[in-house]
């Protein structure tokens, strides 16, 4: 699918700011019908031999597949420098928890995503800060548009 009208933007963090525990956060897919609109989430490593737990926060019995490997919450990967782990869900994956042995880059975001429901599709990805740089007073300004503003507050 290709999209001739769609705006990305994100923020890459230094090394030096990565952590080993993290919090996700996504949007709902806007469209339940293409994978191209799933949340995504990527981990990637560092290092040789980085361990990395996921708590998902879907169905108690759902998994994911990587290289042909089956994982429920709480399963360990062993990561190597410069590999990632992506895992894509027809849902909203906030709340789940990405946990390293060695500090990791995690990713999230949506290949199309609209945020209102007109427009063109747009690429949206963050790097998130690990939880031990996250605060608890965060000043959000007003929005510019006339639709409003979401705030999500993920409590960990």
């Amino acid at each position: 699918m290709t999209e001739t009208h769609n705006s990305d933007t994100s923020l890459i963090l230094p090394v030096e700011r990565l952590g080993f525990r993290y919090i996700i956060g996504t949007t709902d897919p806007f469209s339940p019908k293409l994978t191209a609109h799933n949340s995504q989430v990527a981990v990637s490593a560092l290092y040789d031999n980085t361990t990395v737990t996921i708590q998902l926060k879907f169905e108690s019995n759902s998994s994911l597949t990587y290289q042909n490997d089956q994982y429920f919450s709480g399963d360990k990967l062993t990561l190597n420098k410069f590999e990632s782990f992506k895992f894509c869900k027809q849902a909203d994956l906030t709340g789940t928890l990405v946990g390293a042995d060695l500090p990791v880059a995690v990713f999230t975001g949506n290949r199309c995503k609209k945020l209102q429901t007109f427009g063109y599709c747009s690429h949206l990805m963050e790097q998130l800060p690990p939880i031990d740089d996250l605060d608890d007073e965060f000043i959000v300004p007003p929005s510019l548009e006339f639709g409003g503003s979401k705030v999500r507050i993920n409590p960990y």
